[in-house]
């Protein structure tokens, strides 16, 4: 017996599930340094989700870090309570090199990952981003700011990305998966 294809009807379920704007409120509101709030998981964020928007505004405004992992083969999408006040909302200014230099635009492409509490780029999205031919030319300008001591790196193996520690201020990128 054949089947007609548009007589089938297919279901993948939910792609993400979420909790509520008000639940990551009232989380932000109480929640100490350093404390963790999964605010959806699923094969695929989505960015139009009011959680997920006010989740990426809490991070600009310097409330939380946004981050995200895979536990058991899903992936979680989490946020990273931090305070302001402590921290403070101050953007790192280059030293020694000029924003309009190739070098100066890779160090302001970290200062924003800083700013926004991000993980640090690989060379491959800085040269995306700033239209270079490939990744050993932005591997060559960010060690270029390392030999001028304005950054420090850690690395922590193929699967995580890097860690920047601006020099001038102590403040560092933080840690993610790859």
């Amino acid at each position: 017996m054949a089947t007609n294809a548009r007589d089938l009807r297919f279901s993948i379920g939910p792609l993400c599930l979420s909790t509520s704007v008000r639940e990551l409120e009232e989380w932000v509101a109480g929640a100490p340094e350093g404390a963790d709030f999964v605010y959806a998981r699923g094969a695929v964020l989505d960015q139009r989700r009011d959680v997920v928007v006010r989740a990426r505004e809490l991070a600009q405004e310097g409330e939380v870090r946004t981050h995200q992992r895979k536990v058991n083969g899903e992936w979680e999408y989490f946020v990273v309570r931090r305070h302001p006040e402590r921290h403070g909302k101050a953007v790192t200014r280059p030293l020694h090199v000029v924003a309009e230099t190739p070098a100066g635009r890779v160090l302001a492409i970290m200062e924003r990952c800083l700013k926004l509490g991000l993980p640090a780029r690989t060379n491959a999205e800085i040269a995306r981003e700033m239209g270079l031919k490939n990744a050993e030319a932005a591997r060559y300008l960010f060690n270029q700011l390392v030999e001028q001591k304005l950054l420090t790196v850690t690395n922590f193996g193929t699967r995580e990305r890097r860690v920047v520690t601006f020099v001038a201020t102590g403040k560092s990128t933080v840690r993610g998966a790859l």
